[in-house]
């Protein structure tokens, strides 16, 4: 958007350029994905004389994506989706997603089911070597330490003397006071709430089959069964977690799927599948909130659909109140559009406006074309104040003021654009447009939370890097 400053005889101008980025990884079998997001934003500032002498910045922000796959599970490199390694004599140790290091070798943590090499014992997850002295006493040979910690003998003592609850061999637990085989189905897991089985996971300390309809999840919390979620619990980690049927209204969201709810009309509201868009249901995700005729989307994310227009009820979109009502903001700010409510025709604004609500005007103030009223307010539909001249202006459609409550800035606009502020007044309030969205490069359609904006088929809503406002996302 370019603004012209007639009568400025001089000026000059300051650009700073800064670039942040941002990454997100996920795994396949042929390595990790990384997803990054670069996003550069310029600034200009203009200074007028005459009679222009306010201060407008103009800022600029593109936000642009790229994707990459790297080699992941071999030792040094990064762990792999659900913190494993591919690579023998592996695992993932470190917080986060993890780093594969090697185990199994002396002095090396211990890999997976307590294992070592060449003989070694797993003691408090360090590998001792063959022949040497334990650190809680004996010597090492074939996983047992002088007579404890192997299968079918009793479970060591810890260092110092500590409770005898220590195994030391590979795939073996205490149990009962003796070292027994663990990790397959039906078995003791093993240390770390880990199986061995293939298709097994731990749950309550036994090793179970999982990932089918009603049995527990499988590692990284996951489901091989169709139409299955990971729910309640930890899932693989001994949490308890099931797979249960997910989609239909009232069940859980299929989490990874393409389609988290598969009713028509139903959206993912608190990790469940519900009806949407009608009067008292939440609001859908996207750029229709409310399907249901004169409702609008109230309390923001995670709202519901309420009756609009009426005498006392909030403001339809684009400030619209019906037979002639008034759109009437709080009287302590301009913007607040979901706060506004419709006075009837021929009742008093109230809210500090004085004057008598007809088709739309405060008295003489709030329709377009007519003064703003007090803070800045204007009452009828699709319009909004142009606070530099303090005229009620029309809102809401390509090049137009966003409307929403009084103010440039107020954030909605007709079907097809979106609400992007692209000049600030260094001097007073903001002023934001209404541009067409849903295209590449151009801002993501609707409002609210950035995952659930929308943009054309093939794109997608990315926010700017640091976690930027859904009017800072664009489609890419």
């Amino acid at each position: 958007m370019r603004m012209t400053m007639a009568g400025c005889r001089r000026s000059f101008v300051v650009i700073a350029l800064a670039s942040m980025w941002g990454t997100a990884c996920s795994s396949g079998s042929s390595g990790l994905t990384v997803t990054s997001t670069r996003t550069s934003t310029a600034t200009s500032t203009r200074l007028g004389t005459g009679t222009n002498t306010g201060t407008i910045t103009v800022t600029v922000t593109v936000t642009s994506t790229s994707t990459s796959t790297v080699a992941c599970g071999a030792a040094g490199e990064a762990c792999c989706t659900g913190r494993t390694c591919t690579s023998a004599g592996t695992l993932c140790t470190g917080g986060g997603a993890g780093i594969c290091a090697a185990c199994g070798g002396a002095g090396e943590a211990c890999c997976s089911g307590g294992s070592c090499g060449s003989g070694g014992c797993c003691v408090n997850n360090v590998c001792e070597a063959s022949g040497a002295t334990c650190t809680i006493g004996g010597t090492c040979a074939n996983g047992s330490c002088g007579g404890c910690g192997a299968s079918g003998q009793p479970c060591c003592a810890g260092v110092g003397g500590g409770a005898a609850d220590l195994c030391t061999a590979t795939g073996v637990t205490c149990t009962g006071g003796t070292c027994a085989v663990c990790g397959g189905s039906g078995q003791a897991c093993c240390a770390g709430n880990t199986c061995s089985a293939s298709g097994t996971a731990c749950n309550g300390g036994t090793c179970v089959v999982c990932g089918g309809a009603g049995e527990a999840c499988c590692s990284g919390r996951t489901c091989t069964a169709a139409g299955t979620t990971c729910a309640g619990g930890g899932g693989g980690g001994g949490g308890g977690g099931a797979c249960q049927a997910c989609g239909a209204d009232g069940q859980p969201c299929c989490a990874g799927a393409a389609t988290e709810c598969t009713a028509a009309g139903s959206q993912c509201v608190g990790g469940v599948c519900g009806a949407c868009g009608g009067v008292g249901q939440a609001c859908c995700a996207g750029a229709t909130a409310c399907t249901a005729a004169g409702t609008t989307c109230a309390g923001g994310g995670g709202g519901t659909c309420q009756a609009c227009g009426g005498g006392g009820q909030p403001c339809c979109t684009g400030n619209a109140c019906s037979g002639g009502g008034c759109c009437v903001a709080p009287a302590g700010g301009g913007g607040g559009g979901g706060a506004a409510v419709c006075v009837a025709s021929g009742s008093a604004c109230g809210s500090g406006l004085t004057g008598t609500c007809a088709a739309g005007a405060c008295g003489t103030c709030g329709a377009t074309g007519s003064a703003c009223c007090a803070n800045n307010r204007c009452t009828s539909a699709n319009t909004a104040c142009d606070v530099a001249n303090a005229t009620c202006v029309a809102c809401g459609g390509r090049g137009q003021a966003c409307c929403g409550g009084g103010g440039f800035g107020g954030g909605t606009c007709s079907t097809g654009n979106a609400c992007r502020t692209v000049v600030t007044d260094a001097g007073g309030g903001g002023v934001s447009a209404c541009e067409a969205c849903g295209g590449a490069g151009q801002p993501c359609c609707g409002a609210g939370a950035v995952d659930t904006r929308t943009c054309s088929s093939g794109l997608t809503c990315t926010a700017a890097a640091g976690g930027g406002s859904g009017a800072a996302a664009t489609c890419q």
